[in-house]
């Protein structure tokens, strides 16, 4: 694989020398030559990676089997010709669409270009031997087998059991599914504000748009919810005519009165058109009023008095919450009349 500049085998015994040489982390490495090397087609940086991560994470198994082959040690060979061999190993062993002969020819070639034509026949020897007797190697331990450490294993055999522990180095090997994960952005009620339809941020809102949180509603001393938002909105006027329990409801007008044939406010519960009045102020987590042409535009002729939107609390991962409120009030006149008796009534 050679990429008019650079022959891809030479960078990857360039980048094993560097990572069992010179003890460079084996992704910093990578990447420093991916980002060297960027002309290279994606067949060549797909190849360069996988023999690179494949022959390092395949060590101890590699070794193994060179030493099969080879009367030479492979802790007493020349670095160069240790690492082409791996490599190659490598590739005959797990690469099955780059034939066998293929891989013999580019190590000897390798070898030769690095200045070592007089190991050419051995590692010619070596690669066509383990070629040959690939299938019938029987490796000695876990450890062998799957280029583990045995004092990791051994931990993990103690720590596991023995069936978890082989499950574990089985899996380091196996193809990882593709994974997403999508962060959640989360906004406070402060940061967004309700906007027909939807949402937008405070900041980007050009209508005249006022809001209400819960907190605000529920601390406001009242459990009916028309008198609760009272003070609260700019713009919004609230007329309680009467005090009678539960026909207590104010009168809303958004901006005063705008037509003497009525001028009540479209009001939206989670965007349902219907009254609010006999909403818990607990059960309501924004109140968003709309008020002029360019806040009610999408509403037509039904927002001409403005939109009151009301949004609902919905439930939330965590934990139950219990929450307990207490609260009592008394409803004085602030002037009674002093009416005539009945007898002068009737006079």
């Amino acid at each position: 694989m050679t990429d008019g500049r650079v022959n891809v085998r030479a960078l990857v015994l360039e980048l094993l020398l560097e990572i069992t040489g010179r003890k460079e982390y084996s992704h910093v490495a990578l990447r420093g030559a991916l980002e060297k090397y960027q002309y290279l087609s994606k067949p060549d940086r797909a190849f360069l990676t996988r023999v690179t991560e494949g022959t390092v994470e395949r060590l101890l198994e590699l070794d193994y089997i060179i030493s099969r082959f080879s009367r030479v040690p492979v802790s007493k060979m020349k670095p160069v010709i240790r690492n082409i061999l791996r490599m190659s190993v490598y590739q005959m062993k797990y690469m099955d669409r780059i034939p066998d002969s293929a891989v013999c020819n580019e190590a000897v070639k390798l070898a030769q270009k690095k200045g070592f034509t007089g190991l050419k026949g051995f590692v010619n020897g070596v690669l066509r031997s383990a070629a040959r007797e690939m299938d019938t190697i029987v490796y000695p331990n876990l450890s062998i087998q799957y280029s583990m450490p045995e004092w990791i294993i051994e931990q993990w055999t103690e720590e596991y059991g023995a069936e978890t522990a082989l499950r574990m180095l089985k899996s380091q090997y196996e193809e990882k599914p593709v994974t997403i994960r999508l962060a959640e952005e989360s906004h406070a009620v402060e940061d967004v504000v309700i906007v027909g339809y939807g949402v937008q941020k405070k900041e980007s809102v050009l209508g005249a748009i006022t809001q209400v949180s819960n907190e605000e509603l529920v601390n406001s001393g009242t459990t009916n919810i028309t008198s609760a938002i009272t003070g609260k909105l700019s713009g919004v006027t609230t007329i309680s005519t009467g005090g009678q329990p539960g026909n207590n409801d104010a009168t809303i007008f958004i901006r005063g009165v705008s037509s003497w044939n009525g001028s009540s406010p479209l009001v939206l519960v989670d965007g349902v058109e219907r009254s609010f009045a006999d909403l818990d102020p607990n059960e309501v987590a924004t109140i968003s009023v709309l008020k002029d042409a360019s806040a009610t535009a999408v509403f037509g002729a039904k927002g001409a008095n403005g939109v009151i939107i009301v949004t609902s609390r919905t439930g939330s991962t965590g934990k139950p919450k219990m929450n307990l409120s207490l609260s009592y009030g008394i409803d004085i006149p602030t002037n009674l009349p002093d009416h005539i008796s009945s007898a002068r009534t009737a006079e």
